[in-house]
């Protein structure tokens, strides 16, 4: 009945339910924080807190929920690197709720407060219901023990000591299935699913519990094809030794794994081989089993972050409050912490729901976990709303007579800014001059002509006026949204010491040229809404993380160079210089923060490394086995993948023999490989065609020239791009096809040799990649373009012959280090929806072009009903209306029904307790009767009375009179 009570109270008050909570700041013990003021199911762990019956809970409702899916997932007994007080290799999220468990655990439990937790949960005194914190209620958490681990006979004594690095493998091995677990349960309790913990929940408590489950998805997806990379690579392992029960290594003294016991050895960060060993030797149906398991981790992160970024959108459309310091709707829209901007983290790299001291939620780490935003700057923006129609029409007038001139600030240097009141100016009469002269408004009978010398003193006589509906404050809004477009600072040197991203919210498909100290824009230009190839590294560069493919794994290198976490290790600056501590956790937190379009990328690309090289063993290779196991699920790995991302460019660092060693300053040798869908013909191979990947270095309008190759840009286009790579800065490399069978359908090339970026760089250096198709003879021409005739009088005519293809802007190439590498894709059904919510409006750029449900933001529907699929000559509202009408029906009629299921529900349990109660008190009454039957047979309390029947065979003796013969 409280089930029943609550689901009437979600269906009648549906704006309680959807509303956010604000949480206190208090985060003290026995403090009862908003999110967990409203009714729920789950209960909360309680106490006794200065003499009063208090909750213990200082995590929000999620991470309750987390801690419990958690506590039943890592239900082992021989996990020690689970119970560690530092536990090394959750990422900040996990830790955090390992913090609050502790906290509320007693004192005792407090150092093992995974194994400690689900009995802790049991026990009714020390949890209360939501609703009465004087209730005592237990939690019920059922275990669900992970199979696979290195012990592959049998699992060691838990009061045993193992070696640390063993250990650590463990959890290497088994924190995939530990995260897809999570997800799994939180899943059941996700928003649109029967669980009804959902429906309690407010709109952020709801994002909250969604992204938990896309990261924990994510981590799984992410180290499960870690894992098959190890399983995929060379090296035959090492086979896992005992255990001690005194702590000394099992095995005979001097052997090299007895090196692996201690601890405090840096050799126990060396745990690939062990890894590599139980993919050689674990059980099939073990194997088997992980790789179905990693083809659900990839369709379920598919399918939530759909599901996030839809309701990131959305809640960018219903204006929901968010935080910041907005001062105009645009900065609401598209500012720093906005919600355009959470999406691309979400999507590309970033805590998508990380907070500052204004947010209306609580994020689960405190309102001081957040991330620096992109500014205006950085990620520049339309700001002047273009509501009336003027200033559009203004902006078309001043492209038409090709009058758009923007002045800069007064001074020198690479890096200026436009001033937009002095643009508007000057645009204003040399607008009014244009039109004037083609309106042919001061005719002058002496020449015949129809030049204007000045303008009337009197703006009323203005042809702008008269003609057009405009004034001047007009023309100066229209030229602010083009210095928005264009600027609103540039770099006019290309590739200055300015900042990386000097360039507009809109791509330039016309020419910029620069003169005496003003920006001319061609008349003809047009400005293109960007795509998120062009803003993508701003995110990704704060959540970096390399996956390396299955030929870049060493056994003898450091697991966390490789992609695996740590537990804290002191790594070395350089001979005789103090380390930088890498804290524990490192790779699970880059897992957790990567962005989902990066992570769907990198686990493709993972596993299509993966079996490639196995398909290129012999057939007589132990490891092929691999195929028919673990990567048995491939081909359905790598479509859904590629339906989520499509076309995929990722950039891996190497070192100049082709292994991946200790970070050095200086790393120059990059392998780029370009991922495609059969279908794109651009890569396909072609006689007499090459494939040439191509990066420039730190020129932000670069990829403005080469998303439209007849743009220019203070002299420069494509061709000077081309030239420059081939002649000058040499970063340039062959894309070839990677030999042998095509990987589910799909068209793979890898930069042969690798991509020289050209010396030593930093990790301010950022990079735009493209790549040229063309024969020797188009090179030859567009080289030849670039030089003028040999006529003196002539000028060069740059001419791409070819076709061009952008990967990527703003791509940091981080030399300092091996941990990272980028994935970049904006295809596919996920990276296509994103373009859509983040593609500016054509009419009113400051705005989003759809709103968060896909449809366009000023869609006018058609007039005929017909084109909507319904009767000819009925009116189109009409159609809406009547469709309105049946929508609103049928919801009603699910609620209803689903009413009338519950009532029935409850009816059908009241009716079982009626009819159970009188099924006891017939059973009492028939007993009853036969005790007094018994007693009239043998007297009262006769214990030996037997009134059982018995039955014999009627004999014909008994009866003389009978004289049938066969009777």
């Amino acid at each position: 009945m409280k089930r029943l009570l609550m689901v009437i109270c979600c269906v009648l008050l549906p704006v309680a339910c959807a509303a956010d909570s604000v949480e206190p700041s208090g985060t003290g013990t026995g403090t009862v924080r908003a999110a967990l003021s409203a009714p729920t199911l789950t209960p909360v762990p309680c106490g006794t807190v200065d003499g009063k019956k208090a909750y213990t809970w200082n995590g929000t409702r999620g991470e309750l929920l987390v801690a419990d899916a958690f506590a039943g997932c890592a239900d082992t007994t021989y996990d020690l690197a689970m119970d560690m007080t530092d536990f090394p290799l959750a990422d900040k999220a996990l830790r955090d709720v390992i913090g609050h468990m502790k906290e509320a655990l007693p004192g005792d439990d407090q150092g093992q407060p995974v194994s400690k937790w689900a009995s802790f949960r049991q026990d009714e005194t020390k949890n209360c219901d939501p609703d009465n914190v004087n209730l005592g209620k237990a939690a019920v958490i059922v275990p669900y023990p992970l199979q696979e681990t290195l012990y592959l006979s049998q699992p060691p004594n838990p009061s045993s000591f193992r070696a640390w690095t063993i250990s650590l493998a463990d959890m290497d091995l088994r924190w995939a299935g530990l995260n897809l677990c999570v997800a799994m349960r939180l899943r059941e309790l996700s928003p649109g699913a029967a669980g009804a913990e959902a429906l309690l929940m407010s709109s952020a408590e709801q994002r909250e519990l969604l992204e938990a489950i896309r990261e924990r998805a994510q981590i799984a997806m992410l180290q499960y094809a870690l894992l098959g990379s190890v399983f995929a690579s060379g090296g035959p392992g090492k086979a896992i030794p005992g255990s001690s029960s005194d702590g000394t290594c099992p095995l005979p003294q001097g052997h090299e794994i007895c090196a692996l016991w201690d601890k405090n050895n840096p050799a126990r960060h060396i745990r690939v081989p062990f890894l590599q060993y139980f993919g050689h030797h674990a059980p099939a149906s073990w194997l088997r089993g992980m790789g179905r398991d990693f083809a659900t981790a990839v369709q379920l992160h598919t399918e939530v972050t759909r599901e996030v970024t839809s309701l990131l959108a959305r809640s960018r459309s219903a204006g929901l409050e968010r935080g910041g310091d907005a001062e105009t709707r645009a900065d609401e829209t598209w500012g720093p912490g906005s919600w355009q901007q959470r999406l691309m983290a979400a999507a590309y790299g970033g805590d998508p729901l990380v907070t500052d001291d204004k947010s209306p939620w609580q994020h689960p780490m405190g309102s001081g976990y957040t991330i620096a935003w992109p500014s205006r700057t950085e990620l520049p923006y339309v700001r002047h709303e273009s509501q009336e129609p003027q200033i559009g029409k203004a902006l078309s007038l001043i492209q038409k007579h090709d009058v758009l001139d923007l002045t800069l600030v007064s001074g020198s240097g690479q890096c200026r800014t436009i001033d937009a009141a002095q643009s508007a100016a000057s645009v204003y009469d040399a607008l009014e001059l244009a039109v004037r002269e083609a309106l042919c408004l001061d005719y002058n009978t002496a020449t015949g002509a129809c030049t204007p010398v000045t303008l009337p003193s009197d703006s009323e006589k203005h042809g702008l006026w008269l003609h057009y509906g405009i004034r001047q404050h007009h023309v100066a809004a229209a030229v602010e949204v083009a210095a928005d477009l264009v600027g609103p600072e540039l770099d006019i040197a290309n590739g200055s010491a300015c900042s990386t991203w000097r360039y507009g919210s809109h791509r330039v498909a016309g020419a910029l040229s620069m003169a005496a100290g003003k920006i001319h824009v061609s008349g003809g230009a047009l400005f293109v809404p960007r795509d998120p190839r062009d803003t993508a590294g701003l995110f990704s560069r704060r959540a970096s993380l390399r996956v390396p493919p299955a030929w870049q794994i060493e056994p003898g290198v450091a697991s966390h160079l490789q992609g695996f976490s740590t537990d804290k290790i002191c790594e070395p600056l350089g001979p005789g210089l103090p380390c930088w501590e890498i804290p524990g956790g490192v790779a699970a937190e880059a897992q957790r923060t990567m962005g989902a379009i990066r992570a769907i990328t990198a686990t493709r690309e993972a596993v299509a490394g993966a079996v490639e090289r196995l398909r290129a063993l012999p057939a007589s290779d132990p490891q092929r086995a691999r195929l028919d196991d673990y990567f048995g699920s491939s081909d359905g790995i790598l479509r859904v993948s590629s339906g989520a991302v499509g076309n995929s460019f990722t950039f891996h660092p190497v070192s100049i023999n082709g292994a991946v060693h200790q970070p050095s300053a200086g790393r120059s040798a990059w392998v780029g490989t370009v991922t495609a869908k059969p279908e794109d013909d651009f890569f396909t191979p072609a006689d007499g065609t090459f494939l040439v990947l191509i990066a420039v270095k730190n020129d932000g309008r670069a990829g403005d020239l080469v998303a439209h190759p007849g743009a220019r840009g203070f002299g420069r286009g494509v061709p000077e791009l081309i030239r420059d790579a081939a002649f000058v800065t040499r970063n340039f490399a062959l894309l070839q096809p990677i030999p042998g069978e095509a990987t589910g359908g799909l068209r793979r090339l890898n930069t042969t040799p690798w991509i020289s970026l050209g010396g030593p760089v930093n990790y301010q250096t950022a990079w735009t990649v493209f790549v040229w198709r063309g024969t020797v003879q188009d090179f030859i021409d567009t080289i030849t373009s670039l030089s003028p005739p040999p006529s003196s009088d002539a000028l060069a005519q740059p001419k791409l012959y070819g076709r061009v293809r952008l990967l990527a802007s703003s791509l940091i190439a981080d030399t300092e280090s091996v941990l990272r590498a980028d994935y970049f894709s904006n295809d596919g059904a996920i990276g296509t929806w994103l373009t859509k919510q983040l593609q500016a409006d054509e009419l009113e750029p400051s705005e989003p072009a759809y709103d968060g449900f896909g449809l366009p933001r000023a869609w006018v529907p058609p007039a005929s009903s017909e084109v909507l699929g319904g009767e000819p000559g009925v009116p189109a509202f009409r159609h809406y209306l009547k469709a309105a009408e049946a929508s609103s029906k049928e919801a009603s009629e699910a609620v209803h029904t689903a009413m009338q299921t519950l009532l029935d529900q409850a009816a059908d349990e009241a009716k079982s307790d009626e009819l159970e109660t009188k099924l006891d008190n017939e059973t009492t009454r028939s007993l009853a009767s036969m005790k007094e039957s018994a007693q009239k047979l043998c007297g009262y309390d006769n214990a030996k009375c037997d009134i059982k029947t018995s039955t014999t065979a009627v004999k014909r003796e008994w009866y003389p009179s009978l004289s049938t013969p066969d009777w």
